[in-house]
Parts: structure tokens; sequence; C-alpha cells
């Protein structure tokens, strides 16, 4: 008697495609394109992020846990409510991009905004009795180093600042760091920073020359705050004890990534924490295709994004990975294709930016369709 043919099992863990679709969103339509092909497949959808923008999203909607909306300020200084993700009843998530993110800054100027809201979170969190809190970093608007973050956990700077929190334009006239009344809880306090970023705080690949343009800084504005980051590097590491600014993420999110460091944060990558977070080893060992995905994959998923992990992650079952993207430069296909088992794109060629956002979803069906049918005509179930 002939034993039935076991049905593929597809597992698919994209991360968003920004500005078009959030990773579930993702998912859900590279799972209808894997079902026109293979109607009898068993698909199971885990939508990643890398530990940055949308980290705190993924989490609430794959794990659930409680989240509650708390009172700070957005990177303007104005009143803001921002998420907080229990994970464990001691172990709050925080995302910085809630915060002091690019949507909520707009074209206010960049020399005005802060990163105290984040600071100001950690306390609300402190305050609920968190004793574990992992940041997650990316996608902020402030180029402050961490300034405004220490201040609304209680240190103090001279000269204060001229506004109720300092921003990247107190960083021109720091003189002195005084900690003594941080808050006292911090000392007790494990602090996870959540950044594939190896940027430092200073210098050429650091925060201000690498990141502060896409912020909004004017070139003279870039010059003016890198020479005060050096100097505010020495108070700091001066304070620390020993280099936190050359440290792995110090440059992450304008310096919020060099504050943690300073109050004890270890730095773990973000996409590996949230392979972790979810189960995915168990799920890899499950599936016999893996079909992961960005907006757009290019020299950048070499060093170390989310798909790259996937992909390094799945090579350990071993399972076979495919890449669906956006887009895929060129100068990164020939690398892209050493680490997947074939990297597809949904733009055939040149397109307009706008049509092929709001076309995402179809255009994922019928790329996840394309790719099925290649896999399936090569694929042969396991032997029992």
């Amino acid at each position: 008697m002939s034993t039935p043919m076991r049905p593929l099992r597809v597992l698919l863990c994209p991360d968003s495609f920004k500005g078009s679709l959030d990773a579930v969103l993702v998912a859900e339509a590279m799972a209808a394109g894997v079902r026109q092909v293979c109607p009898g497949a068993e698909v199971a959808c885990l939508p990643l992020a890398d530990g940055g923008e949308g980290s705190l999203q993924v989490l609430a909607q794959v794990l659930g846990g409680p989240q509650y909306r708390v009172p700070v300020v957005d990177a303007c200084g104005q009143p803001w409510e921002a998420p907080l993700l229990w994970l464990s009843e001691r172990h709050a998530l925080l995302e910085v991009a809630t915060v002091v993110g690019l949507a909520q800054a707009g074209d206010t100027d960049p020399m005005q905004r802060s990163s105290a809201g984040v600071g100001l979170l950690i306390r609300q969190a402190l305050d609920a009795g968190a004793t574990h809190i992992s940041v997650a970093l990316g996608g902020s608007s402030v180029n402050d180093g961490g300034l405004g973050l220490l201040v609304a956990l209680g240190a103090q700077l001279t000269p204060r600042a001229a506004a109720a929190w300092p921003t990247a334009q107190d960083l021109l006239s720091l003189q002195t760091l005084d900690t003594r009344s941080l808050d006292p809880r911090l000392a007790q306090l494990t602090l996870t920073l959540l950044s594939d970023v190896d940027n430092p705080l200073c210098g050429p690949q650091g925060a201000t020359r690498v990141f502060a343009r896409q912020k909004g800084f004017e070139p003279a504005q870039q010059e003016a705050l890198e020479a005060a980051m050096c100097h505010w590097v020495t108070l700091g590491d001066a304070w620390a004890g020993w280099s936190a600014s050359a440290a792995t993420g110090s440059g992450a999110a304008g310096g919020i990534g060099y504050a943690l460091r300073l109050l004890g944060a270890r730095q773990q990558s973000g996409a590996d924490w949230m392979l972790q977070q979810l189960g995915a080893e168990a799920k890899l060992a499950w599936a016999d295709w893996v079909v992961t995905g960005e907006g757009r994959s290019d020299l950048q998923t070499l060093g170390g994004k989310l798909p790259w992990r996937v992909a390094v992650w799945a090579q350990r079952q071993p399972v076979p990975v495919s890449l669906l993207s956006g887009g895929i430069d060129p100068a990164a296909r020939e690398a892209l294709q050493a680490r997947f088992q074939g990297c597809f794109s949904i733009a055939d060629g040149p397109a307009d930016l706008s049509a092929m956002q709001a076309a995402t979803p179809r255009l994922l069906q019928q790329a996840a369709a394309s790719m099925t049918q290649l896999f399936c005509a090569g694929w042969r179930p396991p032997q029992p």
C-alpha cells in the first residue's frame, strides 16, 4: 500500500515593504500566491521586523501580550501617547520610532528635536514594574546624542536647555553633565539595545555623518553637530569609564544608542532577537521552503539585514530559502544569489513608484505564484 504524499510546507517570513505594506499584509499576499498554484500546501505566515521600526506591531500581532499607550512627548516636545508592549510580567518592549519617529516630526527644524520622549517612556515602564526593557531602535528623527533621554531620566546639563527638554541645538553649547540625579532604579535595570546598526557615535561612520541628512539636517548643521558630538563624547565616556561612543550601535537613532550604552545597555542583533522571540527555529525546522523579503534588497542586506539573517537561520536546518523583494539592486544580486535559492522582485523594470506601491499586494501575489511554480517543479516530498 503506497504512502500518501505529504503536502508542501511553506513558511513566509517577510519584513515590511516600507511605504507600501506592513509585514503582516506582505505575508498574506505571498500566501495567496502560493495557494493559487498549490492549494493543498500548508502555509504558515511569520511576519517579521528587524528590531527597529515595526517591531512592536509585529510582536503584538503575532504573540499578543498586554499593550498600553502612555503619555510622553514627541520629538518636538509636544504631548504624545506611545505604546509599551509587555513581553512578560517584568519585560517591556518600546520602539523609538513610535515616540520620536520621522512620521511625528514632519518638516520641523531637526535642530529643535529631542529624544526626551524615549526617556519618559523608559520611566513609565519602570513605574509599571519593569526590570528588563528592550529598546527597538530605528526610524528616529532625532540627532541629539541621547541628551534628551538622559535628562528625562534625571541627568542635568550645563547650561540648562532653553526649552523643556534638550535638543540637538543644546549639543552646541553643552559644557557639563551631572548624573547624580539619575533615576536610581536604572542601576537594577536590564537594558537591551536592539539594532543591526554598528555605527559609532562620531566620525565618518557616525550618527551625524551617516544618518543626519535623511533626517533633514543641512550640511552646515551637520558640521556643527559633529564637532559638538565629539565634545559630548569626552563627557559621556569619562562618566562611563570606557569608550562607549565607539561601541557597536552607539550611533543608532541619532545617539540614543549611545545614551543607552552609557546606562549599561547591551546590544543584540534586532533581527536575531526577533527570530528568537517568535520561535523561528522550530518553524524553520517544520518548513520545506521558506520565502522572505523586504522593500528593497541591496548591499546593506548583505550586512545582516533581516532577510539575510533568515537565510542564515534557515541554512542551519537546512531548508531552502528564497528572496522576494520589492526591488533588488543589480550590484548586490550576485552576492544575494549565493545565499538564497532564487532572488525575485515584483518590479520587472523601471516603474512609477506610487503606482508600484498601490499595486504591491497584486504584484506580490503574482510573483509568489510564479516562484511556487518553479519550486514545485523540482520539489519532492521527503520520505517518511
